[in-house]
């Protein structure tokens, strides 16, 4: 079945908090896939460090399409600048999304950043300037924001898991990556679930 991307622009600015968001795109996710069920808030738990979950011992649906029983239902959500996005597919995933704005990159870079990924932004910088230097810098955020989702530990994850990673540029100034344990499909599209 892959997995699904959706873009909701601006989705927190209209009035919508994160878990309204969140199961608007499960219980969307579910009429495109012609699951037989809906979603509430009594469906989803969270890990110690807060990663929501599906509690599957309250969940019984399948795909009325070939009624194939559906084992797992796995979702990560991001939000930045007001816009929010969810990946749902099968099986493990993690999805990051930032938007482009002015930071003090390379302070950050110098804390949190390998040696690998810190040469990289610092030769984006002595290639194309700063503006530069910044993009690589939101490409990598993401890219290692979206594989700490996916291991459940966050940006700061002790070990790189064995995963694959890819990035996407929605839009000049919107990044997002996504984690996923094998290559997959991916099919991304903007909604605002209504």
């Amino acid at each position: 079945m892959g997995f699904q991307i959706y873009l909701f622009r601006k989705g927190l600015e209209k009035g919508f908090n994160s878990e309204e968001l969140l199961l608007r795109a499960l219980n969307f996710y579910s009429k495109e896939k012609s699951l037989d069920f809906e979603f509430d808030k009594t469906h989803i738990i969270r890990t110690s460090k807060g990663k929501p979950f599906l509690d599957f011992s309250k969940i019984r649906f399948y795909n009325r399409m070939n009624e194939d029983d559906i084992k797992e239902l796995h979702f990560n959500i991001s939000h930045s600048d007001g816009h929010w996005a969810i990946i749902i597919g099968e099986k493990n995933c993690g999805l990051d999304i930032q938007v482009d704005r002015p930071c003090d990159f390379v302070n950050i870079i110098d804390r949190f950043f390998s040696g690998e990924e810190k040469n990289q932004v610092l030769e984006a910088v002595k290639l194309g300037g700063e503006n530069l230097g910044r993009k690589e810098f939101f490409k990598l955020w993401t890219a290692r924001e979206a594989c700490g989702k996916y291991v459940g530990e966050g940006f700061f994850y002790k070990e790189k898991p064995n995963c694959i990673i890819r990035n996407l540029k929605i839009e000049p100034d919107l990044f997002m990556a996504y984690c996923l344990g094998e290559e997959d499909e991916v099919a991304i599209s903007e909604t605002n679930f209504m």
